[in-house]
């Protein structure tokens, strides 16, 4: 994707992120391990940026997501923009992304920022986050699947 139609996706895929974050994931809650809507997407949309696009989506998913939680909104911003920094590196390996790839990097970033929340802003118990965090993870992994197919589409519709 490329210019306009990558920041429309951008922005669009934010704005929808954070209101199912806001009004969804709660509802979703399977044993202590929901959805990070915001994450997904961020995971997904870098594999498709440049680095610093990258990092400018990973920033403003991190704001947004700060703001929704009204915690720390340092530590999201600061792990999220690392995250989208870091996935938009992995497309500079050159190889064409498929779900299952997302799915593996949704997964692993989701463990990683998480991580890093945990260090910038300790929770009140450790291994219930944790156990949350890996439960997130797979939840996030699974759920980017169906996201890559669908921006797949959206960059380029001749695509079968």
């Amino acid at each position: 994707m490329k210019g306009v139609r990558l920041f429309s996706v951008i922005l669009i895929g934010l704005w929808l992120a954070g209101g199912c974050q806001e009004g969804l994931a709660p509802r979703l809650n399977l044993g202590g391990a929901s959805p990070d809507f915001l994450l997904i997407v961020l995971s997904v949309l870098g594999l498709y940026c440049k680095r610093r696009q990258g990092a400018f989506l990973g920033f403003a998913a991190g704001m947004i997501e700060g703001s929704l939680a009204g915690a720390n909104l340092s530590a999201y911003v600061l792990t999220r923009t690392i995250a989208g920094f870091a996935c938009a590196s992995i497309s500079h390996f050159e190889f064409e992304p498929n779900p299952f790839v997302a799915g593996a990097v949704t997964a692993v970033v989701t463990v990683l920022a998480n991580l890093g929340v945990m260090f910038v802003s300790p929770p009140g118990a450790i291994f219930p986050f944790v156990l949350a965090t890996i439960g997130s993870a797979v939840v996030n992994g699974v759920l980017a699947m169906p996201l890559h197919l669908l921006i797949r589409r959206l960059s380029d519709p001749y695509v079968r």
